[in-house]
């Protein structure tokens, strides 16, 4: 990558209300790092992504809980009464229903209160929803709490890259967002882990815990992001928080390119509309709404809401407990590969090759179980095997790698309205597929639901090769250029 060696003008550097000393390092080219040491890039990583394992443990709470829920025993039961097949799927549904709203309060409050402040305050209701629930005896308490946390999920998936993508460096960018499926995946298993062996009060309250480590420790002693406060004016907090991240007084170079990438990027009057009439963004949009459609029809939610039902239909004896905890082991596994290899593979490379081993595994359980109507005692093993290796496959770029380039491709001016509607687009997807599957396994069996997923993986190769763009270790300028190309 090309690095602006551009100098600022005097002016901005009088803006950053820095003493001469300070002012001599960063206009110093020669000045040699304190460490190369990110320590406190990771930790700040790591703890946002705190918020993202309390919203998609969210996902998993259902699991547990609703079989509590649906029991007569008064003594697990907090509502006195089994909740009925309706009341069962509302709860459930809501999540999912405000987190499809979401996003489009999370890019405005991202945008006009910054990164950092979005996520520690939508962090409140969430906190108080989860502090609600574990005193709720009427079923319409749950409905509301749901509805509410399911925005709270919708803003965090929102705003989360966009702050991981801000605080990270350009050689680091890929690891530090894939953290984020790291997390996701472990908020997952970690219901379904404990659900089994507690109440729904005690398990509500487990995932209060690392919401309050969260709100805690990122309010207190997290930074904004770098380019968020260059757009306030707030000069000075920029270098600071710089100097913060990359643990070294000299963040001259990056300042610089920060700031002028910033002022090239500045678009008067910005509506929403210039995302479908800007030919660029119109495109960026388009692939990053493609690329979660992707990840919502290569099945993730629907085989994990029915994934008891599809070992069942394979022969397989393993109990529901195993299936699904090493169903989530194998998501959590993977994702720390993942972190490992990311910057050493190319974003479009390393996409292309999930969705097409995805669709390799779906198309062979596509087979299974439309012409495997005898005995399967002797080939129950495969349909496990592939919906494992589809676990293992889809980590591997499928499941994280849409948020990185989403926060990689569009212009930090219009960062937070592109992420909004690409995230509304990603939960809606999700509805849909989850949807369609249930219907298809109602009416014909689950061959059709895996001939679905099968086809919509392969569009979807086809899609990627034809209109995605290299990102990694490129600058917004020459992503557009390979876009523009395309």
């Amino acid at each position: 990558m090309k690095e602006d060696r551009s100098e600022l003008t005097e002016l901005v550097y009088e803006s950053l209300s820095l003493d001469k000393n300070d002012q001599k390092l960063l206009r110093n080219d020669e000045i040699t790092k304190k460490t190369n040491n990110n320590w406190f890039l990771y930790i700040s990583a790591i703890v946002a992504n705190l918020s993202v394992f309390v919203v998609s443990s969210g996902f998993s709470w259902t699991s547990p809980a609703l079989q509590m829920l649906t029991s007569n025993d008064t003594s697990v039961n907090p509502l006195g009464r089994p909740v009925t097949p309706g009341e069962e799927s509302w709860i459930a549904s809501l999540y999912s229903l405000g987190a499809a709203i979401g996003p489009l309060i999370g890019g405005k409050l991202a945008d006009s209160l910054g990164r950092k402040t979005t996520l520690t305050i939508m962090a409140v209701p969430k906190l108080i929803c989860l502090s609600v629930i574990c005193f709720a005896g009427d079923v319409k308490i749950y409905y509301v709490c749901r509805f509410i946390m399911g925005l709270v999920l919708g803003t965090v998936f929102a705003v989360i890259p966009l702050y991981l993508n801000e605080i990270a460096d350009v050689h680091n960018r890929g690891t530090v967002l894939a953290m984020m499926g790291f997390f996701l995946n472990g908020g997952s298993l970690y219901c379904l882990l404990l659900g089994p062996f507690v109440s729904v009060k005690t398990l509500t309250f487990l995932c209060a815990v690392p919401l309050l480590i969260f709100v805690v420790s990122f309010s207190l002693f997290m930074v904004e992001t770098p380019s968020f406060l260059i757009t306030k004016g707030n000069n000075r907090g920029a270098v600071e928080a710089l100097q913060k991240l990359r643990n070294t007084i000299d963040v001259r170079r990056e300042f610089e390119f920060i700031y002028k990438s910033l002022e090239e990027q500045k678009i008067d009057d910005l509506r929403l509309m210039d995302l479908v009439r800007d030919v660029y963004l119109r495109r960026v949009l388009f692939v990053n709404v493609g690329l979660v459609f992707a990840l919502q029809f290569s099945g993730i939610n629907p085989i994990l809401a029915f994934l008891e039902t599809i070992f069942r239909e394979s022969g397989s004896k393993m109990s529901p407990y195993i299936s699904t905890n090493l169903a989530g082991g194998i998501q959590v596994f993977t994702t720390i590969i993942t972190i490992k290899i990311t910057e050493k593979l190319q974003r479009r490379k390393q996409l292309l090759l999930s969705i097409f081993s995805v669709f390799l595994c779906h198309f062979i359980n596509t087979f299974y179980f439309y012409f495997k109507d005898g005995d399967r005692d002797e080939l129950f093993w495969l349909p496990l095997v592939c919906l494992m290796l589809f676990m293992f496959t889809s980590n591997l770029g499928l499941s994280t790698l849409p948020f990185t380039i989403m926060s990689e491709t569009f212009p930090h001016n219009v960062k937070a309205a592109g992420a909004s509607i690409t995230i509304c687009s990603c939960f809606g997807f999700s509805f849909i597929a989850t949807l369609i599957f249930r219907i298809l396994l109602d009416e014909y069996h689950l061959g059709a639901c895996f001939l679905l997923l099968s086809i919509s993986m392969l569009i979807m190769v086809v899609f990627c090769y034809i209109l995605l763009p290299e990102t990694k270790g490129k600058s917004v300028n020459e992503i557009k250029e390979s876009v523009l190309t395309k």
